[in-house]
C-alpha cells in the first residue's frame, strides 16, 4: 500500500495478549512471527529454544540435567516459561 508516497508493508491484525509468550525473544505480548531477537527459555542465549543444545550429552532442543536455567526477562534463576517468573506475573496484571 501506498501512503503519501511512501510504501508500506500491511499484515493482518492479530490480538495478542499480555501474557501470550513469544517463541523468538520470550517476551510477552507478542508473536514470534514478527520478531526478529532470540533469546532461548532454556538458557536465555542468543538462539532459539529448538536449537537449545547439550555438548555433554548431545541433547538438541530441551534441557538437561547440565542447562542451568536462567529467564531472559527476569534474569532469575528458572526457565522463561515458568509460572513463576515476576514478568509473566506482571504480563497478568496488564490482562485483569
Amino acid at each position: 500500500i501506498l501512503i503519501a508516497g511512501v510504501a508500506a508493508k500491511v499484515v493482518k491484525y492479530l490480538k495478542v495478549s499480555p501474557t501470550t509468550q513469544c517463541i523468538s525473544c520470550q517476551k510477552f505480548g507478542h508473536i514470534g512471527d514478527r520478531c526478529s531477537t532470540k533469546a532461548c527459555r532454556f538458557c536465555a542465549a542468543a538462539h532459539l529454544s529448538k536449537d537449545h543444545s547439550c555438548s555433554t550429552c548431545n541433547i538438541i532442543g530441551r534441557p538437561c540435567e547440565h542447562t542451568t536455567p536462567l529467564c531472559s526477562n527476569c534474569k532469575e534463576n528458572h526457565f522463561a516459561n515458568s509460572k513463576d517468573c515476576e514478568s509473566l506475573k506482571a504480563a497478568k496484571l496488564v490482562y485483569q
